[in-house]
């Protein structure tokens, strides 16, 4: 029994003692601090007891671009806890923050190029190399990149950067100069320029080409057609001389162009330049010109292009010119005279400059054979490089040859002209220290073309005792210079009539002869009475008279046209105007005719029209059909005996006159005012003479009977 109390009492102080010890058990701490493990702040250390579970507070560590990720058990542990994890410890033990590296990405956008690029991660804090980019476009070259798709280039490729959050760049693209190869030329033997354009490093979509001659813009092109660009050429229309050109591609963007500059000289071995003053001598040049077979103005034909400036540009219709005549480009027809004379002069120099083999022939009129001097020889061309031909102002000519060489000291004359234009052509001497020199140097039309060698003279009738001083020297002059075939005598009636049929049509044109200047006399079933005038210093003072006298004697059987001077148009003496007005008003049957036009041209085409007027060379023209009068002369000077039947003169001294005709029954008024007409050949059949007396404004007709002027 004492056993058994015994063993009862052992479990008893076994159970208390386990009781006690289970009770001192579960009052034990343990202490769980935290370690920052590289981070920053402090933490209070956590008691937990034993058995019991805790959490954890959550981390107030910090560290510099990293993220706090848990707690380990281990400086280089793995996370074990987070932030708020329960914990149960079981001895004292330390917790080691665990921090994750900040990781940016970087994207990179083309831009509007082509490819791929991978992201790319950027730990922060850190600097990395961006990605060599990979990216691609057309006609351009990477620049770097921008951190906006317009902004400026902030990092090079593969530049060093440190990213303090997630980042796209956009690549930067630079256009790529447009090249190509560009060529300036001129086409053959033309007046035209041409341009080529190859190997482009892109796709064309206009081309535009300036060319320029000296400051003026001759031609400008612009090629937009697909077709055109592909061609790689294009032509143009230009005319001799040096020329900068300007050539600028267009690429497909808009900013995509480039230019282009050369030179080009565009030149040919023959060049014909007429420079022309007054009317008849061009009226006798455009008729060679037109006779298109005729190689009567050169080494060639007429065919050949000439290059012409009028002083009276008004006789050609400028917008209808023929095939073979060209406005002289430096100096058309609008341009005046001594600007005219100069930019030629220069072109001439140009063309000569650009082409050594280059060789001119000039055309002028003798009348101003300076332009010989002033557009070859003051340009120092050499003799053998260029030809002229002088033509014949008409009577100028003739009144020229008279003053200088008309004389008992003619020879002497001429010789000491010749050796003075001889020491000029060789550079002894200046042009103005010519002896005799004038503004023209009309003087000097005969001695240089027998003196030349390469010049030519082109005249119209010049005969010894008609309208030439008879002397010895003259004579002989002009027979050495017709005999060497230097002197050629012209007639318009002559080349009107070697015109084929297409050729006149053209020259019409040019000429701007209308079918309907007659209208009125055709109409009217009536003759036509064409009064020639004169300079207005020539007329103004007798003209009314005259043509008032002539519409008397010829009656109503005509229609009157009046056609002026080229060089003194209506249009600028309103006194003329005036004086066809009152005409007109009392009666008489009077239009004007374009005065822009030969009188020569007007006899051609019209066959059946008749003249009378002032003095003129149209009368070299003229037949004894349709050449009735002049005014100015009387019946025994014998103007043109062969071809007038009228004369009309003033009469200068109303006392002379009486005294010459008072024996034969005709006596005038002292201080009136009178005209003489004279009559021959069949005007003369029923009246000899007429007295028009301008006060009255009457013509009385005498008829000459037993020595005795009877009045009709």
């Amino acid at each position: 029994m004492k056993k058994s109390t015994s063993i009862a009492l052992i479990s008893i102080l076994l159970m208390l003692c386990l009781a006690i010890s289970l009770v001192a058990c579960n009052d034990v701490s343990y202490t769980i601090t935290f370690d920052a493990n590289g981070g920053l702040g402090q933490m209070s250390a956590l008691q937990v007891k034993s058995e019991e579970e805790a959490t954890l507070p959550n981390n107030s560590f910090t560290r510099e671009n990293y993220t706090f990720a848990g707690w380990a058990t281990s400086a280089d542990g793995e996370v074990v806890y987070t932030d708020g994890s329960t914990i149960t410890a079981d001895r004292d033990l330390t917790l080691y923050a665990v921090w994750n590296i900040v990781t940016y990405t970087v994207n990179f956008d083309s831009n509007g190029g082509k490819g791929e690029m991978p992201a790319m991660s950027i730990n922060a804090g850190e600097g990395k190399n961006l990605t060599a980019n990979a990216f691609m476009k057309d006609n351009h070259t990477f620049a770097g990149w921008a951190t906006s798709a317009n902004g400026e280039v902030v990092y090079a490729d593969e530049a060093q950067i440190t990213a303090t959050s997630d980042l796209t760049l956009y690549a930067v693209w630079t256009k790529n100069a447009l090249t190509a190869t560009v060529t300036v030329s001129q086409k053959s033997n033309e007046e035209k320029i041409t341009v080529s354009w190859a190997n482009a490093s892109e796709t064309l979509t206009k081309v535009e080409i300036n060319a320029y001659h000296g400051t003026e813009l001759v031609e400008s092109k612009t090629v937009t057609n697909a077709e055109e660009i592909a061609s790689g050429t294009a032509n143009l229309e230009v005319y001799w001389g040096k020329y900068s050109v300007s050539v600028v591609l267009n690429g497909t963007e808009e900013d995509s162009t480039a230019t282009f500059n050369a030179s080009a000289n565009v030149s040919t071995n023959q060049y014909n330049i007429a420079f022309f003053n007054a009317t008849f001598p061009v009226s006798i040049f455009t008729l060679h010109k037109m006779d298109l077979d005729s190689t009567a103005l050169s080494a060639g034909t007429s065919a050949e292009n000439t290059y012409v400036w009028l002083s009276r540009n008004k006789a050609y219709d400028w917008e209808n010119l023929p095939a073979n005549v060209k406005e002289i480009p430096v100096a058309n027809h609008t341009v005046a005279w001594n600007q005219a004379l100069a930019n030629t002069k220069a072109w001439i120099a140009e063309l000569s400059e650009i082409n050594e083999d280059a060789h001119f022939t000039v055309y002028c009129t003798d009348n101003y054979s300076r332009i010989i001097a002033e557009l070859l020889i003051n340009n120092g061309i050499d003799s053998e490089k260029w030809n002229a031909i002088m033509f014949t102002d008409g009577t100028w000519t003739a009144n020229d040859l008279n003053s200088m060489f008309g004389t008992e000291n003619a020879e002497e004359t001429y010789n000491t002209m010749a050796t003075a234009w001889n020491k000029y052509v060789a550079g002894e001497i200046t042009m103005k220290e010519l002896p005799s020199y004038s503004a023209g140097m009309s003087l000097y039309a005969p001695v240089i073309a027998k003196e030349m060698d390469n010049v030519k003279w082109f005249t119209g009738r010049l005969r010894v005792n008609e309208n030439v001083v008879n002397n010895t020297f003259l004579a002989n002059f002009l027979t050495e210079l017709k005999g060497a075939g230097k002197l050629k005598e012209n007639y318009l009636n002559s080349l009107l009539a070697a015109l084929t049929t297409e050729e006149k049509a053209t020259f019409k044109a040019l000429y701007h002869i209308d079918e309907n200047t007659f209208a009125e006399a055709t109409t009217e079933n009536k003759k036509v009475m064409m009064i020639l005038g004169t300079s207005w210093g020539g007329e103004a003072a007798t003209l009314e008279d005259y043509m008032r006298a002539t519409m008397q004697v010829y009656g109503t059987d005509y229609v009157y046209y009046y056609k002026g001077h080229p060089g003194y148009p209506t249009s600028n003496y309103p006194e003329r105007q005036a004086i066809l007005n009152r005409l007109k008003e009392e009666g008489y049957e009077l239009y004007e005719l374009d005065n822009s036009i030969a009188a020569e041209f007007f006899l051609f085409f019209f066959e059946d029209i008749e003249m009378i007027g002032y003095p003129s060379t149209t009368f070299e023209s003229g037949t004894d059909a349709n050449a009735d009068g002049v005014y100015g002369y009387t019946k025994a000077a014998a103007y043109y005996p062969d071809l007038l039947e009228t004369y009309i003169s003033k009469v200068a001294d109303v006392s002379a006159f009486n005294e010459a005709y008072s024996d034969k029954g005709l006596t005038l008024t002292e201080g009136g005012t009178y005209y003489l007409v004279e009559y021959k050949d069949e005007m003369a059949n029923d009246k000899d003479i007429a007295i028009y007396d301008a006060t009255t404004k009457t013509l009385t007709n005498y008829k000459l009977v037993d020595g005795t002027y009877q009045a009709i």
